[in-house]
């Protein structure tokens, strides 16, 4: 075959576009790293040390996704891998991605290519921000939204506050307006997914608080949910006794001296509907019920979280926090305080006595406790009285209460219905795990809930938890279980309260033992002078004065080193986080170090010990 010039030229042109082909290819199948020379500048090369991006920025970040971030003079922009300009480069910030978008600046005053600013904090703070305009753009690095903001939230919100005019808006992650720039003053989403919003209201910078003005709620849709136009508005947040853990709208046992649920005055209900500042930025309280009020002018309402009305404004009448999805209503009158609960599933009032006498509780499980003219008793959702004669009751758990009758003890259920007759000499305070321990005479034991014994007779009992219960006969301890099996015999100073009856921890001689309750032996023969439940496999130990950390087999997981048990919930969280199995002694000291402040603290005539340079 004779091959011609031209054939020759055109198959020389061909195989060079074929060699820059897969040399292309063979560079950008590596990825690029950020690089800085010896004049300081930024530029970008292969693995194999092939300069792509040439030096000629003062700042350069490493790609992520595809895209970096340079800078030169104070001005930014992005880049892809092929070394294409994706952005013009203008702005003076330009943030993290975050589900595709990512917050950008113009503008604002700068020092050395840093940005002054506040990232936008939320309302008054929105004020202290340096003169920059704030925008979207996406991983094109299309402008979303245009740079014409004072500031911006954060984007892993659902909706994210923007700044306008010195007015609050919303947008969505997508750059969609979803509330136009209207209020002054916004606080934070709460569990619940609402947020309070302020017209025209009033900034005290002293004590960061918002007052004044007209108040509303917002949901995360940006549905106004209360209109912005009342002197307050808020939610029933769950308050829970410090000590006890317990409810403070049921108190932890009711006395015909207890006090009532209800204000008993004038002048607390006046106190009840008085518009309370908000502190800025902040959330509403964590709440277990979707109810909101809103007042005006000594009136309260409520609407539920989609906004619907359920009280409308009524003059002089508080509103307490709902239990049981009761609502408790108190309404200054003429001469006395009007009474009643609202049942917010039938949609019914229910009035009560207006006694000054008289003390209504909240209800739970369906039942509220009275006392009035000297006699406790419950009444029923429909305010019907279901038993009476009563001289205590206790909380109520698992829908039955205990209940005193004179000296005698027994339990009701959730109807009002004896269910453990009121004959025994004394009783534990709650049903646990649908049983009760009770006292007759001299001796303790369980009955279920049908009122049978469904146990053997004891000195001494503790409360069934998760299936098992600590007891005790001639002092010694042991547990059973619910079917009245010895989980551990009764031979031990004391019982921890069993979570797992693999992993019970005993006590003899001072010390605490692990006990295998299936296997009926001692798991491990070192005691231990304090211990805790194990939990991820995990639980803390006391020798020699210090804590440490154990896993079910014994193995040290953190040398016992440490003076406070709070420190091994810090060791234990970093662990967990971190997935790592063990801390050594050199590990557990630098992390205690670092989130525990009091470990670094000593007084200015103090002697460091040695250990504590190190970390």
């Amino acid at each position: 075959m004779i091959l011609n010039k031209e054939n020759m030229r055109n198959k020389k042109v061909i195989l060079i576009l074929c060699l820059l082909v897969l040399v292309s290819g063979s560079v950008q199948a590596q990825r690029l790293k950020a690089v800085q020379n010896e004049k300081g500048r930024y530029g970008f090369m292969t693995e194999d040390g092939t300069v792509v991006i040439k030096y000629k920025y003062d700042e350069a970040t490493p790609f992520k996704d595809g895209i970096a971030k340079i800078g030169k003079d104070g001005k930014y922009s992005l880049i892809n891998e092929d070394g294409e300009i994706i952005t013009k480069r203008k702005y003076t910030y330009i943030g993290e991605f975050y589900n595709g978008v990512c917050p950008v600046a113009e503008g604002g005053n700068t020092k050395k290519g840093v940005m002054l600013t506040t990232g936008g904090l939320i309302g008054n703070k929105a004020s202290s921000n340096t003169g920059e305009k704030w925008g979207l753009i996406d991983k094109t690095g299309k402008e979303i939204l245009k740079t014409d903001y004072e500031a911006m939230g954060d984007l892993n919100k659902k909706l994210i506050y923007v700044l306008k005019g010195k007015k609050f808006g919303f947008i969505d992650s997508a750059g969609n307006i979803i509330v136009k720039p209207t209020y002054n003053f916004i606080g934070s989403f709460n569990n619940q997914g609402i947020c309070w919003v302020n017209i025209g209201g009033k900034y005290d910078k002293k004590n960061n608080m918002v007052s004044k003005g007209k108040f509303g709620l917002i949901n995360e849709n940006g549905r106004e949910i209360i209109p912005a136009k009342y002197e307050d508005v808020g939610n029933f947040p769950v308050l829970r006794d410090k000590k006890t853990g317990a409810l403070l709208d049921e108190a932890a046992f009711y006395t015909k001296a207890d006090q009532s649920a209800f204000p008993a005055t004038k002048q607390e209900i006046q106190s009840l509907l008085l518009p309370k500042p908000h502190a800025a930025e902040s959330q509403l309280p964590s709440s277990r019920v979707d109810y909101f009020y809103f007042i005006n002018k000594k009136s309260q309402g409520l609407v539920d979280i989609h906004g619907n009305t359920i009280i409308p404004l009524t003059a002089n009448q508080a509103i307490l926090p709902p239990s049981d999805n009761m609502l408790r209503l108190a309404k200054v009158e003429k001469k006395q305080i009007a009474k009643a609960y609202y049942d917010l599933d039938a949609e019914v009032m229910v009035r009560i006595s207006s006694s000054e006498k008289g003390k209504f509780g909240a209800f739970s499980h369906n039942l509220a406790p009275v006392s009035l003219d000297d006699e406790l008793y419950f009444i029923d959702k429909k305010g019907n009285k279901v038993i009476g004669g009563l001289s205590k009751a206790f909380l109520s758990n698992e829908g039955y209460r205990v209940v005193q009758k004179g000296s005698a003890f027994g339990a009701i259920d959730s109807t009002g219905a004896v269910v453990i007759s009121i004959e025994y000499t004394n009783s534990l305070t709650s049903v646990n795990n649908g049983r009760l321990g009770v006292q007759k005479n001299a001796s303790w034991f369980y009955v279920d809930m049908k009122g049978q014994i469904v146990s053997d007779k004891y000195d001494r009992i503790g409360n069934f938890h998760q299936g098992y219960a600590s007891v005790c006969l001639n002092k010694l301890w042991g547990a059973i279980d619910l079917q009245n099996r010895v989980v551990v015999p009764l031979e031990w100073q004391g019982v921890a309260p069993i979570v797992d009856p693999k992993l019970i921890w005993v006590k003899k001689d001072n010390l605490y033992y692990l006990y295998d309750g299936v296997q009926k032996s001692v798991r491990l023969k070192q005691g231990f002078a304090n211990a805790s439940n194990f939990d991820n496999e995990m639980a803390y130990v006391m020798s020699d004065g210090k804590w440490g950390i154990i896993d079910p087999d014994g193995k040290v997981l953190v040398p016992c080193l440490f003076e406070k048990e709070e420190d091994m919930v810090l060791a234990k969280q970093y662990m967990l986080a971190e997935d790592k199995k063990n801390l050594t002694e050199v590990e557990a000291l630098r992390v205690i170090a670092r989130f525990d402040p009091d470990t670094n603290m000593f007084k200015i005539t103090s002697v460091i010990p040695d250990k504590h340079w190190d970390y």
